[in-house]
């Protein structure tokens, strides 16, 4: 994405697979929405909605952020039980919902990219879809 931050400062970027308010963890595997069973998919590549009852599960074992010349990388555990402090959002069973990175950004355009890769198997790679950004 190309942003453009409006002020120097420091800020959390917060890095989801799901929206904030569905508080799904990562790696889950939530149920399709039965309205997108209907919707009109230009090449059958697109259409896994329509033939799949779930959403395809991931193993993500690693967030990465590219921002400002600045690679970050942290590690996404099985779970956290306790206090996730400012590293990640997590649910009441401690399934982690957003890793959380915290850093210093200049007033400026910039480009952003974060993704979640699979450590465990075969490096794949997914995007990290929803990207909050919030000026502390």
């Amino acid at each position: 994405w190309e942003i453009f931050v409006e002020t120097d400062g420091m800020y959390d970027i917060s890095l989801r697979r799901w929206p904030r308010e569905f508080n799904f963890p990562i790696t889950s595997q939530p149920q399709v929405p039965v309205d997108l069973k209907d919707f009109f998919y230009f090449s059958s590549s697109s259409s896994y909605a329509s033939t799949n009852d779930k959403s395809k599960k991931i193993s993500a074992t690693q967030a990465q952020l590219n921002i400002a010349g600045q690679h970050l990388v942290k590690h996404i555990p099985d779970n956290i039980l306790g206090n996730a402090g400012i590293n990640y959002d997590i649910t009441e069973n401690g399934e982690i919902t957003a890793v959380n990175f915290r850093l210093r950004l200049m007033k400026g355009s910039t480009k952003l990219s974060a993704w979640f890769v699979n450590g465990r198997d075969d490096g794949d790679i997914a995007g990290a879809y929803y990207v909050y950004i919030t000026k502390l």
